[in-house]
């Protein structure tokens, strides 16, 4: 088995504990519950990487040749790096036991003891929530299909049709019917914040969201390009304080 295989087979253990989502905050697959990281992943053809919190193991762990202190500082608060150049190396169920022991070291107790012992059985892929063809649609514009998809389950989940589109979709989104939209500024900020403008004036009669802001600087630039946002949120499109307000504008 090659490693995007591998990998593959540890996402979908990963992705199946309770309330865990992804993300890609700096081109690396990170894996969250509640905003906060509990396994970082990444493969090519020719190797992976797995970084897990391991409060307990860490030493076991760190007496593997491949096995090293993560970077920048986190290496003293138990994060261990694991870096494989060869597939036969990764052995799925140590690994496997590194995801839940950093999941529970991550995520809320209560979330915590819903997993049983050895962690969760991947399923079969959750499908959306049933929306009816009346219901309010809500544009989720965003370049990062990770962050569109939670945002589009999270207003499944509020009785919402969220419909995705990218920020190269302008002309389709002159004409689109939307009760809300929402852009993504996390990613191409620029390019994004430019076509918020645009559908500022073209759909100057419906809300708009941007979410994802980096930073003070970037907030001002949205107030700025955007002064009549309905909402702006540092916090990702599919965040569920994010999502509630959008659901708040529709009430």
């Amino acid at each position: 088995m090659g490693f995007p295989a591998l990998l593959a087979e540890i996402r979908s253990v990963a992705t199946a504990y309770p309330e865990a989502y992804e993300e890609r905050p700096w081109g690396e697959l990170a894996v969250k519950v509640r905003k906060k990281a509990f396994a970082f992943l990444s493969a090519s053809d020719t190797g992976m990487s797995i970084t897990t919190k391991l409060p307990e193991s860490r030493q076991a762990a760190l007496a593997l040749p491949w096995c090293e202190p993560t970077h920048y500082g986190l290496g003293k608060h138990g994060w261990v790096t694991a870096r494989f150049a060869d597939p036969a190396d990764v052995d799925v169920p140590t690994v496997l036991g590194w995801l839940e022991e950093s999941y529970r070291s991550v995520a809320p107790k209560t979330l915590a003891k819903a997993v049983p012992a050895g962690g969760p059985v991947p399923g079969a892929e959750v499908p959306l929530p049933a929306v009816p063809d009346a219901a309010p649609g809500v544009v989720v514009v965003s370049d990062d299909p990770l962050r569109a998809e939670r945002a589009v389950r999270g207003l499944a989940e509020r009785g919402l049709r969220g419909l995705r589109a990218s920020t190269a979709d302008l002309d389709d989104l002159a004409d689109v019917d939307a009760a809300v939209i929402v852009v993504d500024l996390g990613r191409s900020a620029s390019i994004a914040l430019g076509l918020a403008g645009q559908l500022a004036l073209l759909h100057f009669d419906c809300p708009l969201v941007l979410a994802g802001i980096r930073d003070s600087r970037a907030e001002e630039a949205a107030r700025a390009g955007v002064p009549g946002a309905a909402l702006l949120s540092r916090e990702p499109p599919g965040d569920a304080a994010v999502l509630d307000q959008v659901a708040a504008l529709l009430s």
